[in-house]
């Protein structure tokens, strides 16, 4: 059996990497030249940084199984810290019993070992699937690029990973398409900010205000190489309502917003020499997970051969692409 998979992020990989185990062909098609997705790493002469997700946890067992076993091989550490929180522009504690975990040494370390072994295409955009007729089988799919070029191959599965609004207009015409909603992610804006200056070392994350969710000091993650371009790596995660407001900002505005949110929320915790020495910045068109309806669901049709996966499907968050995948994987094997 030949699967297309679309999209090489956590749920396709996971997806990938469990049917080429049980002997399907698999070939996975990813647009970018790089893994991951959401578990982005940006690579800059100045350094490297998660520009995406900033750790995970693990509730699910199945997941709990498979941390394990990437704690086993050192694909992942966990990330011991206590919180802050900005209550009343002041960072307090707010201490949870969380466990945190990262990638080694970056976040897009789980998709790369779950890409050992795969038939995969980067730097492919595919942008429809055409079912074709066989006198042999009535699922058999062909892709087409963006330049609308058929894929050599033909497929009897095609499994799309790739965010719902996009996975919508991919399978328009098909029988699955009413179930994938037009809408189920909210933007962010994401900043890497290197910065020169002392910090309190116990400020490591911080949960933010209306302007910003979240703050991750990737320079005090485990593992993290120490450059003598800066002291510090921050990446801040603007909220989805603030992210859409300044959707078509320049990026020195969003940059010096970033800055000045930071050094105004550590300025309790931080010399006053604190400056700004490199950035880089990212808008994730598709970042939080906005519908809860869909949670649980598999979407799929089994007669055709199509079928869709991502987190939204499995309660958001890094766990929810790998669950959606196992969901999806017992349902195609029942």
């Amino acid at each position: 059996m030949k699967i297309a998979i679309l999209g090489a992020g956590l749920a396709g990989l996971t997806l990938a990497s469990e049917l080429h185990k049980k002997g399907a062909t698999v070939c996975v098609f990813e647009q970018a030249q790089t893994l991951g997705g959401r578990l982005n790493c940006q690579r800059m002469p100045w350094g490297t940084i998660d520009i995406g997700a900033q750790y995970f946890t693990a509730r699910e067992e199945r997941f709990k199984q498979q941390v394990n076993t990437w704690l086993g091989t050192g694909v992942v550490v966990p990330w011991d810290f206590t919180p802050h929180q900005v209550r009343r522009s002041s960072l307090t504690l707010s201490p949870d019993n969380v466990q945190r975990y990262i990638g080694q040494p970056n976040m897009n370390s789980l998709t790369h070992s779950l890409a050992e072994d795969l038939h995969i295409v980067k730097g492919t955009q595919i942008t429809s699937v055409v079912k074709q007729n066989s006198a042999n089988s009535n699922r058999q799919w062909t892709l087409l690029d963006k330049k609308a070029k058929p894929i050599d191959n033909q497929f009897d599965w095609v499994v799309s990973s790739l965010p719902a609004e996009q996975s919508r207009v991919l399978f328009k015409h098909s029988t699955i398409a009413s179930y994938i909603p037009r809408s189920a992610h909210l933007p962010c804006w994401a900043v890497g900010l290197a910065t020169q200056g002392r910090v309190d070392f116990n400020v490591q994350g911080i949960f933010g205000d209306n302007d910003v969710a979240w703050v991750s000091r990737q320079s005090s993650k485990p593992g993290w190489i120490k450059t003598n371009k800066y002291d510090d790596c921050w990446v801040i995660h603007f909220t989805s309502d603030w992210s859409e407001r300044h959707a078509n900002a320049p990026y020195d505005i969003i940059t010096s917003e970033a800055m000045k949110w930071l050094s105004h929320t550590l300025r309790e915790h931080k010399d006053n020499d604190f400056k700004l020495q490199y950035c880089k910045l990212h808008f994730w068109n598709y970042a939080q997970f906005d519908n809860p309806a869909a949670s649980g669901k598999i979407i799929a049709d089994k007669k055709l051969g199509i079928g869709q996966i991502g987190a939204w499907l499995a309660g958001g968050r890094v766990e929810g692409a790998y669950v959606s995948a196992i969901n999806f994987l017992d349902y195609f094997i029942d």
